[in-house]
């Protein structure tokens, strides 16, 4: 057979009459359903429990993003509901945790993607069905830098191994660590998926650490339960969670970078004349990720805040060929000559308004700036 393809076509050569089975389906960018949960964290493991539902398959081909469905929405109620719609695979995989909201959440894209079942434990691991056991409180990494190091471990093997199924193509990794390794990616890509993250976890990975690539996003989501409905937004982006660190809780509120304060100034004020407000800023995290984001109380330094309207919001848009309405927010009268003269250029397409920020407002006003991923977060404002 022969493959040829353009940016307008693809066409398939057989050489000879063939007959050809063609299959088809549409991508699981949406909840499929809705998950209602109490505040007792042990409803929430359940709840956490219920994404692996929306994965596509239990091979390692699920390290493709179109393999992997967006998780169920999770709501708040008085008891715990799981619709009969949803069907989690069973993978023979499950994570013991104590039955902590922190430790939960930092533990949800991993579960998710591992397609595992959350329960409570009195240590955290991981076990399977075959009576594997990998403790996830490492001396060195802590309990959420281990939950890191095993996702991110086990996804970059997943896409090593996949090049023996579907995709055979030369993958650069492959060959810097092939050396390295005592494997046979042939007979790694046959096993199931509690054998394969076995094999994964049984490599050091300091063999491994150079050669994954930096991981898209972070999160730092305090222990709000309300915070527990936008979990499944971040776990759809495969974010690494993790808690506010105790000691920058009561760390002094950051510095403002000047930028920033020249745009909060206002009428003029300065900021030693400005009253302090220590509450106001948050140090999310610190991480090697090429993204930050916060989700919780207080204004991030440094990432995305975000807020659980947005990814409603995301969700609840279409497509239009309409014009777009285009508001900039002006927080001084001088700037809006320059405004109104690309405005012009803006009208082509839409209309725009200008609008005067009031120096109480805070950063953002009514609108936001949204970040852009492979698979799309909402944000409200970023401050770097």
């Amino acid at each position: 057979m022969t493959l040829a393809s353009s940016a307008e076509h693809m066409a398939f050569d057989f050489g000879t009459e063939t007959r050809v089975r063609i299959g088809a389906r549409s991508y699981h960018e949406q909840p499929e359903a809705t998950v209602t949960t109490t505040t007792d964290p042990r409803d929430v493991m359940t709840a956490v429990s219920t994404f692996r539902s929306a994965l596509k398959t239990l091979s390692c081909e699920r390290s493709l993003p179109s393999l992997r469905g967006h998780p169920p929405r999770i709501e708040l109620g008085d008891e715990l509901h799981v619709p009969d719609e949803l069907s989690p695979p069973e993978t023979g995989v499950r994570i013991e945790l104590p039955p902590e909201l922190p430790m939960i959440y930092s533990a949800s894209t991993l579960a998710y993607y591992l397609g595992a079942t959350v329960v409570p434990g009195d240590e955290p691991r991981l076990v399977t069905d075959r009576s594997f056991v990998h403790p996830l409180d490492h001396h060195e990494r802590g309990y959420e830098g281990e939950i890191e190091r095993v996702l991110a471990q086990s996804l970059f093997f997943d896409c090593v191994t996949r090049t023996e199924g579907l995709y055979r193509i030369p993958l650069h990794e492959r060959r810097v660590i092939e050396p390295l390794l005592d494997l046979s990616f042939d007979e790694l890509y046959e096993l199931d998926l509690a054998e394969q993250l076995e094999t994964y976890l049984d490599i050091p990975f300091d063999v491994v650490r150079e050669h994954v690539p930096t991981w898209l996003l972070s999160t730092t989501v305090t222990d709000d339960i309300a915070n527990v409905r936008s979990i499944p937004y971040l776990v759809n982006n495969l974010s690494f969670i993790s808690s506010p660190r105790e000691d920058e809780r009561h760390e002094p509120a950051p510095e403002v970078p000047d930028p920033i304060d020249s745009f909060l100034r206002g009428g003029g004020s300065r900021r030693e004349d400005r009253p302090a407000d220590p509450g106001r800023y948050v140090a999310p995290t610190s991480t090697n990720s090429l993204e930050r984001a916060w989700l919780g109380e207080g204004m991030p330094i440094g990432a995305n805040k975000l807020v659980e309207r947005a990814f409603e919001n995301r969700l609840e848009r279409s497509s239009s060929t309409d014009g777009i309405d285009i508001t900039v927010v002006c927080n001084e009268p001088e700037m809006s000559a320059g405004v109104r003269r690309g405005g012009r250029t803006l009208r082509e397409t839409g209309r725009t308004r200008v609008r005067h920020r009031r120096s109480s407002e805070p950063l953002g006003g009514r609108t936001g700036v949204g970040t852009r991923h492979p698979q799309p977060i909402s944000s409200t404002t970023s401050v770097t």
